[in-house]
């Protein structure tokens, strides 16, 4: 009972971690965790704090000593209590293993799409007087994504693709120091963040998100860098790492954006729709082995949506790959 008032947040919360760290001057970061709330006006406003009556002490307080005219009144102190409070987990080992087993187990965990500019995955200096740590952060590419990229200088064949693939995979399994971590998984908030956690952790996880725009346009020859942020991309990477490390997951859930450009203020050089993206890449989450409930939605901006909430509708040609989806996991039980 303590442990799930402590280290579950409820309501449709979803956490999202902030593994990646940086001291370098501009955009120096340190590990954290974000809440937000689904059902509140500020959707995109994270909170890590409860607010209300019920985290407010109330103290009656009578009058001053020495001066007997004063009256008595209440003294109101607000206490700031973290939603999701993981301390007691230092406690012992016992604890730890089952309190860990909870914060992964009952929380969804979100992830948005990391870019590739200095900003998005600084530099980091390791020591006083080295060099900056300042890896490449750019996906690996199959040929058949090029569209995506717009280059032809990076772009893998499927075998080349599938090899970098499993020695991340190999690395994690291995446990190497982190400076010996590619650079897009060392930038990378999912792949880090299943690197940072125990193997019974990933292992415990039950639903993830995933928030970003499946990329319709090309890469400009200049100012555009916003690619490394394509959710398919991302996917089609996540998914052998979901398969391999997230034994336990139950949930899945895509919510995506409309393309645009960050650099240029929208999208004139689109060269497919958000259908025709999509609908191609439906196939690869037949890969998904333990993923039971699959949910795929879409950002709208609906009339009357004076509070700005962040709303996502479902895509209703998903259907089949969702009902698809449950089959294969439930005729495997």
């Amino acid at each position: 009972m303590i442990f799930g008032f402590t280290l579950a947040a409820k309501g449709g919360v979803v956490v999202s971690p902030a593994v990646v760290t940086s001291n370098w001057y501009k955009s120096y970061s340190e590990a954290d965790y974000r809440i937000s709330f689904p059902d509140s006006p500020h959707y995109n406003r994270y909170k890590s704090f409860e607010s209300g009556s019920d985290v407010t002490l109330r103290k009656n307080v009578g009058p001053r000593p020495g001066i007997p005219a004063s009256s008595p009144y209440v003294e109101l102190t607000r206490v700031l209590r973290p939603i999701i409070y993981a301390t007691c987990l230092r406690t012992c080992k016992r604890i730890w293993e089952l309190g860990s087993q909870i914060l992964y187990a009952e929380n969804a965990y979100s992830f948005k799409m990391n870019g590739t500019e200095i900003t998005d995955s600084p530099p980091t200096l390791m020591f006083e007087g080295s060099n900056y740590h300042w890896p490449s952060p750019e996906n690996p590419i199959l040929s058949q994504e090029s569209i995506l990229n717009g280059s032809t200088d990076k772009e893998l064949s499927a075998r080349e693709y599938e090899s970098k693939i499993e020695h991340v995979i190999n690395q994690l399994e291995r446990c190497v120091p982190i400076l010996e971590l590619e650079g897009w998984v060392y930038y990378d908030p999912f792949i880090r963040f299943l690197y940072t956690i125990e193997p019974q952790s990933r292992a415990s996880i039950r639903t993830l998100r995933f928030t970003g725009a499946p990329k319709t346009h090309v890469r400009e020859d200049q100012g555009c860098d916003c690619h490394g942020v394509d959710l398919l991309s991302n996917m089609r990477i996540y998914i052998p790492f979901i398969n391999k490390f997230c034994t336990g997951i139950k949930k899945l859930v895509l919510d995506m954006d409309i393309d645009c450009c960050v650099h240029m203020g929208s999208v004139g050089n689109v060269v497919r729709s958000f259908d025709e993206v999509l609908m191609p890449f439906l196939g690869e989450l037949e890969k998904l082995q333990r993923v039971r409930t699959l949910a795929m939605k879409r950002r709208v901006s609906p009339k009357g949506n004076f509070y700005r909430r962040v709303l996502y509708k479902d895509i209703d040609y998903t259907k089949d790959t969702i009902n698809s989806s449950r089959s294969r996991v439930e005729n495997k039980v």
